[in-house]
């Protein structure tokens, strides 16, 4: 236990015992309303944003390599503001999947049938992720 005692936040600023000058230069600090909208509006679009994680974090995280695989691409996806991603060889590195064998794997987990995902095969082309 400590002695502690809460102190509730004051609107008054006669109770913040500030000078006039102190005053003045906090109302000078404050931004404009252009300032707030433009950084409302940033924050807005970075929530939209789908990662919020680097790649390298991701692979760490997730032991999945489908799951790693289907989270890059959709990031990829909202990045490039499509709903399919080229399942090419930046994908596979940064969700951690380097040799053939596992690809093949990833990509037959991936094949199976999902209502979200779907796989397109292309013939001699890179595999194409598109959600539904």
């Amino acid at each position: 236990m400590s002695n502690v005692n809460e102190v509730e936040p004051t609107s008054n600023i006669e109770d913040l015992s500030l000078t006039t000058d102190e005053v003045d230069s906090l109302h000078a600090a404050t931004l404009s309303a252009s300032s707030v909208e433009r950084k409302t509006a940033q924050l807005l679009k970075r929530d939209s944003l789908f990662v919020k994680l680097s790649f390298k974090s991701i692979c760490q995280i997730i032991p999945d390599p489908a799951s790693r695989v289907v989270l890059v691409a959709k990031a990829f996806m909202d990045m490039e503001r499509s709903n399919e991603c080229v399942l090419g060889k930046k994908v596979w590195d940064c969700a951690g999947v380097i040799n053939r064998d596992q690809r093949r794997r990833v990509l037959t987990k991936l094949r199976k049938p999902n209502p979200q995902i779907q796989i397109t095969d292309r013939q001699g082309r890179s595999s194409v992720l598109i959600v539904v």
